[in-house]
Order: structure tokens, then sequence, then C-alpha cells
């Protein structure tokens, strides 16, 4: 597999134009680093920061992770870590979150934040780690969206999508997270209604029913571990992201993905459409030959 698993030296940091990394202390096989990345229709220029495991697996193919949000870093799948046992890793913090490039002045931009900006950043780092010929890719939740709309670019590389916890609708996401949202106590509803209707969504009360809503149903495993916490304060710290393209939680989306219908769900009904023609002109034909 000619790739930067191949190359990659674990004994002493590297720079060169597009990447530099360095030994992960505490791990055997990993490094950590950065690749250059111009985002597309803008002067800006940015860094993907990123962390390899698993680089003495050079005969397996490399595994592409995208976490989810959009703007939550990746602390949180820090379990996946346990794959480069078998096989290499990537795990990045996608442009505008985590150890990546930040830019807390593009809040409310919609025209910046697409999911394009991330599609272009994906495909500069496959580029950059010399692994776009031969990859799979896991997505998970915003990471999923993300992964469903590369693959439909049908990359020759892509082997194989993985999809965690991913939304093909955010109509019918909607409609399941206010049906669990109902499931709270009333206070909680009131709550989340009052502040939603008057847009003071930042409200302590507001985000004390959020937490509510998190512990029952997203989330589980209370108090949250290590890295879900690092994750969330992180959101905290810069939601220029997250609030931007989705809004303020999982349930009260605003920005523009509550009006996407992802690529999965498009071509789920394009099979559908085209199934239904095919059984249409199928039945046209029994019945013409029935008449002759």
């Amino acid at each position: 597999m000619p790739s930067i698993f191949t190359r990659l030296g674990t004994s002493s940091p590297v720079t060169e134009a597009k990447i530099s990394y360095a030994p992960l202390d505490g791990f055997q096989n990993a490094v950590q680093g950065d690749i250059a990345f111009d985002v597309p229709n803008s002067s800006r220029k940015a860094k993907t920061h990123f962390w390899a495991y698993g680089l003495d697996k050079t005969s397996a193919r490399p595994l592409v992770i995208l976490h989810g949000g959009p703007g939550i870093p990746s602390n949180y799948l820090a379990p996946m870590i346990d794959l480069a046992a078998s096989i290499p890793i990537i795990i990045y913090d996608q442009i505008g979150c985590g150890a990546s490039s930040h830019f807390p002045d593009t809040m409310g931009d919609t025209s910046f934040w697409v999911e394009d900006l991330f599609l272009a950043e994906l495909h500069n780092l496959l580029k950059v780690v010399e692994i776009s010929d031969d990859y799979a890719v896991f997505g998970h939740s915003w990471g999923g969206v993300l992964g469903s709309r590369f693959a439909s670019e049908r990359p020759a590389g892509l082997k194989k999508l993985v999809l965690s916890s991913t939304p093909v609708s955010i109509e019918l996401w909607l409609e399941a997270a206010n049906r669990l949202r109902a499931l709270l106590p009333k206070d909680k509803c009131d709550a989340l209604a009052k502040h939603e209707a008057a847009g003071t969504t930042e409200d302590p009360e507001y985000q004390a029913a959020t937490t509510a809503f998190y512990d029952l149903h997203v989330i589980r495993v209370v108090p949250n571990p290590p890295e879900v916490k690092a994750a969330l304060s992180a959101v905290g710290e810069d939601p220029t992201v997250y609030l931007t393209m989705n809004g303020p939680n999982e349930f009260h989306i605003t920005g523009p993905l509550k009006v996407r219908l992802f690529p999965l769900a498009k071509a789920t009904m394009e099979v559908a459409h085209r199934s239904c023609r095919i059984g249409a002109v199928s039945r046209m034909r029994r019945r013409s030959m029935c008449r002759r």
C-alpha cells in the first residue's frame, strides 16, 4: 500500500510543505500532525490536525474516521483507537473545531460553513497522506452525513463506507426527536418551548432542560465519560460551526442542515423511483401480452 503509512517515521519529527507530524506520546506506531489546507473560494489558510495509528499495519486498508457535529471534535471517538491493533486508522478534527483551525469571526456565515468545505478538506487529507487510491471511511452522526455525501461522488479509492447513528432526513430526525422530547418532565418541556419561542436558548434554564434530554436520550452514561466531556466542552468554547450549521442542540435545528435531504436518502428515493417505474413497465407489458 503506497501511502504515508509506508514512510511515516516515528523516531523524529518531520516537516514538509503540506504536512508536519511527530511521534505521539504514549503510543507505539502512531503520530499526530497538521495538514495544510487552503480554504476554497477564500484567502484563508487553515490546518487540519490528525492522528494516525497502526503505522505498522502497512498491508491493511486504512480507515478514515469522521466525527460528528458538525463542530464536535473527535475526542469522544477515542475508543476507535483500539482498531489500530489490526488496521491503520486516521482520526482528524474537521476545520473549525478541536485542534484544527478555528474561525470564530464566521459565526452565522452560512456561505462559509457549507458541506463542500468539509468535502474539500477530506479530499485534501486523503491526497496529502497518500491513501486516496485505497481506503475506507467511518462516519458517526454528522460524520456519516459527510461520508454519504462524499460517497455519492463515487471516489475511486473508497472501498467501504460505514455509517453510525447517521440521519438520512432531518425531517424524520426531528420527528423522532420530538417524540423523545415529549417524554421529558413537563417543567423541562415547558422550559424548552418557552425559550425557543423567545429566542433565548442560551438561558441556563434552557441549557438545563437540554442536558436532561441528552442524559435521557443521547449520552446515557452519567456522568459522561471524560472523552465526551472534553468534546462537549470544546463546543462550548467555540460553537461557531455547530450553531451556524445546526443550531442550539440535537432537537432544535435552526441552521441550513434543517432543510437538507442527505445523499443516502436521495439514493434510496432514486432506487425506489426506478423500481416503481420498472414495476409499472412490467405490468404494462403483462397487460399487453394478455390482450394479444
